[in-house]
């Protein structure tokens, strides 16, 4: 599997638009960062995140002192999936012991795409902890964040991870990577943001579950840094900009 061929998408015809663009919106400072060498000389730019469905996202964390659930964006290679399920093989021993008495299931959001299977399957069968992959009803992601403890998302590219900003607002700490385009995390304050690789994913996953009592103040800072991430802030922002324009 090479991670780096998933990655290749044809760009010509999105330079050539960058070129003439006026005016550039981004959602993060890592897409900005993507593009800044195609942009015109003329353009406008602006780094607007994107929001959440606060009346929907905004609930309460549900303990379950039996079970730890991790919840891992992580069904392609895109976000990391075969990272997720490669240090779930190698770790997960050392994972449930950490964790015991409670137990330990990861759920992988959304189900697992064909180049994944092999790795999926492998994982189902460790025994020490529990993995399943499906996917969940939009209605129903809120109800599964409330019952999270952790998102893990070691993505290799993204725009801005409306799952990340989501789970923030259910107060569920983090671990990700530099390119989830979240300009609002901070690294040991919101959870842990790891290197693209098998060896850093098991290793923070290890720490979290070796260290649970910093969670409680994880939840509460990724609640406050999410507050300002609403989609009515964003149309706000967008409609400035196209304010500008017309006047």
């Amino acid at each position: 599997m090479v991670a780096g061929d998933i990655l290749k998408y044809p760009e010509e015809g999105n330079t050539r638009i960058l070129a003439m663009a006026d005016i550039v919106t981004a959602p993060s400072a890592y897409t900005l960062q993507g593009i800044a060498d195609r942009i015109g000389p003329q353009a406008q730019v602006h780094s607007i995140p994107y929001g959440v469905d606060t009346r929907r996202f905004d609930v309460e964390h549900v303990a379950d002192n039996d079970v730890f659930t991790i919840v891992a964006r992580a069904n392609t290679v895109r976000k990391g999936g075969h990272l997720v399920l490669e240090a779930i093989l190698r770790c997960h021993q050392q994972w449930a012991r950490a964790i015991h008495p409670r137990r330990l299931q990861i759920v992988i959001l959304g189900s697992c795409e064909p180049q994944l299977a092999e790795l999926y399957g492998q994982a189902r069968r460790v025994g020490s902890i529990a993995v399943r992959d499906g996917d969940v009803p939009n209605a129903d992601v809120p109800a599964l964040f409330a019952r999270c403890d952790l998102l893990v998302m070691p993505t290799l590219s993204e725009g801005m991870s409306l799952a990340c900003v989501e789970a923030m607002r259910a107060g569920v700490p983090l671990v990700i990577t530099a390119y989830a385009g979240l300009d609002c995390f901070v690294d040991g304050e919101m959870g842990l943001r790891v290197e693209d690789s098998v060896e850093s994913v098991g290793d923070a996953v290890t720490r979290v579950l070796t260290h649970p009592a910093q969670l409680e103040r994880w939840r509460t800072n990724v609640r406050e840094a999410a507050q300002g991430l609403t989609w009515g802030r964003y149309e706000a922002a967008i409609a400035a900009v196209a304010t500008g324009c017309a006047t």
